[in-house]
């Protein structure tokens, strides 16, 4: 596994927020090979890992630098990373980590399949175009308009009392297909909330943009189907009026190209608007929430049956879900994945069904808070 820490020089203008924005300061972890900046502007270093199939980037490798860049960069309180969780089959090729100057960090997870193919320098070259775009952003608006795949789309409108967290993303790579998910984590400012019931509760959205890309086998090049999570159940989901999930969209139905929006917002505040637009596909869509497939609750899932096997499926969507107030400052995230972590996003997709090998690549990432 291989370490560098990049400083960018392109970070010197102004910070831009509401609330909660922290200027950053430049640190590097111990050990790590720094490229220092060739002006004395303010840096935000990035962290970039590498592995390979008998030397896979770990949990415990990025563990304590990314807690360490996050202290050194002042992050925002509760800010989210991206957490490899690699599934049967795969390794960790490729993770980076910048936070900007808004305090808010932008993630990045590659998983490669363990096959006679090498897929892991394709998983490091998308590692280092994440890099590239992060060292181009300022802030998490930056990344999210220009780098982060499609996850603005065609338009988002989001409410000033919504605060960012942090942009996550994961990709997985394998012989018959790459499945990626996109996200971006925000929390609700509960100061904008004049309710008793609600003073112990946190109110966290995330919207998500998966893509499956098939690759050809056997003649055939096609996405079968695509199931599609945001699993709050992994951490303490809970509501004072009504259990964990408040609020998923889209619904379900057979979709029109066109554009579409749909809205995660929560009106008890005076600026609570989280609405996003895209082109949709005209693929068949069912909305799984009240049925996850492993039967948990708490997840907001979706389940997409593309009829006519298309090469490439890409969907945006979205859901809300209440905590009890999670105190990131205890104890307990000195130990990874201990109550530090409040949900997964994932993407498993199928490919090439038609040549009789239902093959799956999944892309899985913990939403961690510590």
């Amino acid at each position: 596994m291989r370490l560098t820490v990049w400083m960018s020089n392109k970070d010197n203008r102004p910070v831009i927020g509401r609330r909660n924005l922290l200027k950053t300061s430049a640190a590097a972890c111990a050990g790590a090979s720094v490229i220092p900046a060739t002006t004395s502007a303010k840096k935000n270093p990035i962290i970039e890992l590498k592995g390979t199939e008998n030397n896979p980037v770990t949990a415990k490798d990025i563990q304590k630098k990314v807690e360490n860049l996050k202290n050194s960069s002042k992050s925002v309180p509760k800010s989210v990373t991206a957490l490899p969780e690699p599934s049967q089959g795969q390794y960790t090729a490729s993770y980076v980590l910048k936070i900007g100057s808004d305090g808010v960090p932008m993630s990045f997870v590659g998983y490669a399949e363990i096959s006679e193919k090498d897929h892991g320098e394709s998983v490091q070259n998308l590692g280092e175009k994440a890099r590239s775009s992060m060292e181009d952003a300022n802030t998490i608006h930056d990344y999210q308009t220009r780098g982060q795949p499609s996850i603005q789309s065609d338009g988002l409108s989001i409410g000033s009392d919504w605060m960012p967290k942090g942009s996550p993303s994961a990709v997985a790579e394998g012989d018959n297909g790459k499945s990626e998910c996109h996200g971006q984590i925000h929390v609700y400012d509960m100061s904008m909330i004049n309710d008793p019931n609600k003073q112990n509760s946190e109110l966290w959205a995330a919207n998500c943009n998966y893509i499956s890309t098939a690759k050809e086998n056997n003649n055939h090049e096609r996405v079968t189907t695509q199931t599609c999570q945001q699993r709050w159940a992994d951490a303490v989901a809970t509501s004072p009026t009504s259990a964990g999930i408040s609020r998923t969209a889209p619904s379900n139905g057979e979709n029109d190209t066109v554009s579409h929006t749909y809205g995660i917002g929560y009106s008890g505040g005076p600026s609570g608007t989280y609405q996003v637009t895209h082109n949709r596909q005209d693929v068949h869509m069912e909305n799984q929430t009240d049925k996850p497939s492993d039967g948990t609750t708490d997840i907001a899932q979706w389940y997409f049956d593309p009829n006519d096997l298309r090469e490439r499926l890409e969907y945006l969507t979205g859901s809300r879900c209440w905590f009890e107030d999670i105190d990131s400052s205890k104890n307990e995230c000195s130990e990874y994945y201990k109550n530090s972590t409040i949900g997964k996003i994932k993407n498993d997709t199928k490919f090439n069904a038609m040549v009789g090998s239902h093959v799956v690549a999944t892309a899985t990432m913990a939403i961690n808070i510590c």
